[in-house]
């Protein structure tokens, strides 16, 4: 007897998830982002670049990404992606995934999102405007004085809206000073900060010390520069 009313609660339960998965399935409120993708830097704006929408589902096994829809943007580059936005299959938010590259897999673009913290509001028409460029080249010769460690990192960064950006992040092995060089990625027509940094002391007390120098990139596609760098001046 026990055991007959406990399979017909387990027929009663698993028909209740089965109908309760049919009624969700499928369903939810039809909702956009759209927007426009150009590299405002050199005023160009920028056609088959790929925007994707993914959600994030909180499950056993931890966070778990799926793609809701893809959009590719235009000869005037603008893009536009229609979902059905849907938070009963699983506990979700949606955010906005960017690709670095054109979708002709050419040359890699850096994106500034306007609204780095856009939620995406369901049953809207949610605005995503987006300016992607193409890195210049710093090319560097550096000589280094008075080093005594192993190696020393080189990168660039720049601030926009409330993010800094680092690029680059060369490490030139001079463990005795020397003649180095190295190239790195930045941001054109842009104040910049070149950084040369290095780690002296033992671990665990390990101190960083840096020395910077402030430089205006061109558009001009490689741009060399010389250095000096006396470590003991750090």
């Amino acid at each position: 007897m026990k055991t007959i009313i406990t399979l017909i609660i387990l027929f009663i339960a698993l028909n209740t998830i089965s109908c309760s998965k049919e009624e969700t399935e499928g369903s939810g409120i039809p909702t956009e982002l759209k927007g426009h993708v150009s590299d405002r830097i050199r005023g160009i704006n920028i056609s088959g670049f790929e925007v994707s929408v993914y959600k994030s589902c909180i499950t056993f096994l931890g966070n778990e990404f799926e793609n809701t829809g893809i959009g590719t943007t235009d000869e005037n580059g603008n893009y536009s992606i229609k979902f059905d936005y849907n938070d009963k299959t699983c506990s979700f938010y949606q955010i906005a995934s960017l690709t670095n590259k054109s979708s002709d897999n050419s040359n890699l673009y850096y994106v500034e999102e306007d609204n780095p913290f856009l939620e995406i509001e369901a049953g809207k028409t949610n605005i995503l405007n987006i300016n992607a460029w193409k890195p210049v080249q710093l090319e560097l010769h550096i000589e280094v004085l008075n080093f005594e460690n192993k190696s020393l990192i080189v990168y660039n960064e720049f601030v926009s809206h409330v993010f800094t950006y680092q690029l680059g992040w060369q490490d030139i092995w001079l463990p005795n000073g020397g003649i180095g060089t190295c190239t790195l990625d930045s941001r054109p027509d842009s104040d910049i900060t070149i950084v040369f940094q290095y780690n002296c002391g033992t671990y665990p007390n390990l101190i960083e010390v840096k020395k910077t120098f402030n430089y205006h990139t061109t558009l001009k596609e490689v741009q060399r520069l010389n250095f000096t760098i006396d470590c003991s001046t750090f």
